[in-house]
């Protein structure tokens, strides 16, 4: 039947053949949407660059950007990107989706992501949720990922598979190089 592919990460538009795995779902005609979960760390920022990579991403294209307290103080463009991704992204066929993430332990410390987020006029594209438990933040107190649907099978780039186990997936992420 008909599928979505999501790349996420780690970061997904690190890995060598992204281009490639895109390329290969988009072949596939029972792929109705590409998805990219991104810290937008490798997308371009110039206005010709990001049509081109948007161009070879294809349509119908998901883009979920990640906003938090470690990425905004490290990219002073990030919402710049998120700005521009909106205005290249506003057909019917393009969605994007700022994944706003707080640490559930750190209340009201991470105000100022969504002030932000407010201020440059997006909020209305944003998910504001708390960061969970796996991964590398498996240790914390934090609450554990519930799993919503039940129809996708998790996929490494090592094509190693972990049905819906996100976090048996996650713990092998961190061993792949």
């Amino acid at each position: 039947g008909a599928f979505e592919v999501q790349l996420e990460g780690g970061e997904p538009t690190v890995h060598p053949g992204f281009c490639e795995l895109v390329t290969i779902a988009r072949a596939d005609p029972r792929c109705t949407r590409v998805v990219v979960v991104s810290n937008g760390v490798l997308i371009p920022r110039d206005d010709a660059g990001l049509a081109d990579w948007l161009a070879r991403l294809g349509l119908p294209l998901t883009i979920k950007l990640s906003i938090n307290h470690h990425l905004l103080a490290r990219d002073d463009g990030l919402l710049a990107l998120a700005a521009a991704l909106r205005e290249r992204m506003s057909g019917p066929d393009s969605e994007l989706v700022l994944n706003v993430r707080l640490r559930p332990d750190a209340p009201g410390s991470d105000q100022h992501v969504v002030d932000a987020v407010r201020e440059a006029g997006l909020l209305e594209l944003a998910n504001v949720f708390h960061l969970q438990a796996y991964g590398f933040a498996s240790e914390r107190d934090w609450e554990r990922p519930f799993v919503v649907g039940e129809d996708f099978t998790l996929l490494n780039p090592d094509g190693s598979t972990h049905g819906t186990d996100l976090i048996a997936r996650s713990e092998a992420m961190r061993v792949l190089r």
